[in-house]
């Protein structure tokens, strides 16, 4: 089962406009690709190439959490690191000489992939290096709304803060951060929530969008 199984409801003080924008998005793409796992909803299961990666990343590990409360956050930034590597992996294998219906069906992977991590911290660095990978594709819609989606992070940030025992988490897996927004968007304590983060959120969207329209 994964990670994030606990993790699928809207949290429950308030409507987050964030987390509605992030399941209208999965909604839109839905119409867009072939995501299997999401047609009945949020998935339930990884696929082999995903739970490898996962299994992968956790081997890595140096140090094991010694309580449930450390426990629990290692396991979702563990989940979310290995399904980005999964994710950037299955684009590498990516190739330009595939049949047009197989190649459509290994972006539905590999967007159903990026959107199992987002699950796992809800970072919206992971949808923006989706949308980076969209535009390249030529889902130029589809790359703008996932980008549109991140920028509705700040404000929720504003009254999200990591507790003390993911930041503890988080410093457990340092080295394991993926290069890129990924690394970067985690240099400090508060991670993505960090107003350092949300200032490189803000660059990285315009310079992704930026890029494309060129």
């Amino acid at each position: 089962m994964p990670f994030f199984k606990n993790f699928l409801g809207k949290p429950e003080q308030q409507i987050e406009t964030y987390w509605d924008g992030f399941y209208d998005l999965v909604e839109k793409f839905k119409l867009s690709f072939d995501l299997d796992d999401w047609k009945s909803g949020l998935p339930k299961y990884y696929s082999s190439a995903e739970q490898k990666g996962i299994n992968q990343t956790n081997a890595r590990l140096k140090y094991a959490a010694g309580c449930p409360e450390v426990a629990e956050p290692l396991q979702r930034l563990v989940g979310e690191i290995g399904l980005i590597s999964t994710a950037r992996e299955l684009k590498d294998a990516l190739s330009d000489n595939m049949d047009e219906s197989e190649e459509d069906f290994q972006t539905g992977c590999i967007v159903s992939t990026y959107l199992k991590a987002w699950l796992c911290n809800s970072s919206p660095f992971i949808l923006l290096e989706l949308a980076s990978f969209l535009f390249d594709k030529n889902y130029i819609d589809e790359a703008r709304d996932a980008v549109d989606v991140s920028l509705q992070f700040p404000s929720y940030a504003r009254t999200h803060k990591l507790d003390e025992m993911a930041i503890v988490a988080q410093s457990l897996v340092w080295e394991l951060f993926l290069p890129g927004m990924h690394s970067e968007s985690h240099v400090r304590s508060q991670g993505i929530y960090d107003n350092a983060s949300i200032s490189l959120l803000l660059d990285k969207a315009k310079e992704i969008t930026g890029s494309s329209s060129q």
